[in-house]
């Protein structure tokens, strides 16, 4: 599996079905036929984002890396939540381990925070 490279839109992280299928251990066409299976339970904006036209061009041409899906019409990109959707239509240990790690270390920000020891230091009169 190789290195996630951080995706964004409108501020948010994202993944493209192709690194959801990778970071899962499988196809993108297993991920494409569960979503399509279950469509009704997925909610846009919520779940995942889908560009189209215009708005799909540019975001590929922002990104300037292979997202896969050039072709496709539209290009699905898949929310935290949305991930968590597939983790668990696939339902395997695997999937349920990377998506520990998606919440854990893509998704999340890590905020750098000042040691509780220099808290304290910096709270001292002087």
């Amino acid at each position: 599996m190789s290195l996630l490279t951080p995706i964004e839109f409108n501020d948010h992280r994202v993944l493209t079905t192709v690194q959801l299928a990778e970071i899962y251990g499988t196809e993108v066409q297993i991920l494409t036929n569960n979503f399509n299976r279950n469509k009704n339970r997925y909610d846009e904006g919520k779940h995942y984002i889908a560009l189209q036209g215009e708005e799909k061009r540019n975001f590929l041409n922002l990104h300037q890396n292979d997202l896969g899906s050039k072709n496709a019409s539209i290009l699905y990109l898949w929310t935290e939540k949305g991930a968590w959707m597939h983790a668990k239509s696939l339902n395997t240990d695997a999937a349920w381990s990377a998506y520990e790690m998606l919440v854990d270390d893509y998704y999340r920000v890590k905020a750098v925070s000042v040691p509780r020891i220099q808290r304290l230091f910096d709270s001292l009169p002087t």
